[in-house]
């Protein structure tokens, strides 16, 4: 396992490093899995976010039989697929027509997975 030991981007985190080497392997489906059940460190957050679209958008171009995608396309997929909470900046805001304990509940299970 010694791509699994190898520092990436200056990062020491082994899910890091697991995740560079799926990218690299061009397992897209292991890499989505493992990028939204693992915690990584808020510094590697915008390098997993480049590797979960690039996933997702290589998945949809597999499926498709397309050699690449326009911009719409890429828009209606990162609509479909949000970022997973484990490396989402952005807080999950649900609306507030429920209450607020309903609500309370929601934040505490989006929390863990934005995609329960």
């Amino acid at each position: 396992k010694q791509w699994y030991q190898r520092r990436v981007r200056g990062s020491d985190d082994p899910n890091t490093s697991l995740a560079t080497h799926y990218n690299s392997t061009r397992s897209w489906e292991d890499l989505k899995i493992h990028i939204s059940s693992s915690s990584f460190p808020s510094s590697d957050h915008p390098y997993l976010q480049e590797l979960y679209y690039s996933s997702v958008y290589n998945l949809s171009m597999e499926e498709t039989g397309k050699t690449y995608l326009v911009p719409s396309w890429k828009y209606r997929l990162r609509k479909k697929n949000p970022l997973p909470a484990s490396i989402s900046s952005v807080p999950f805001k649900s609306n507030r027509k429920f209450d607020d304990n309903v609500v309370a509940l929601l934040n505490a299970v989006l929390k863990e997975s934005r995609h329960p």
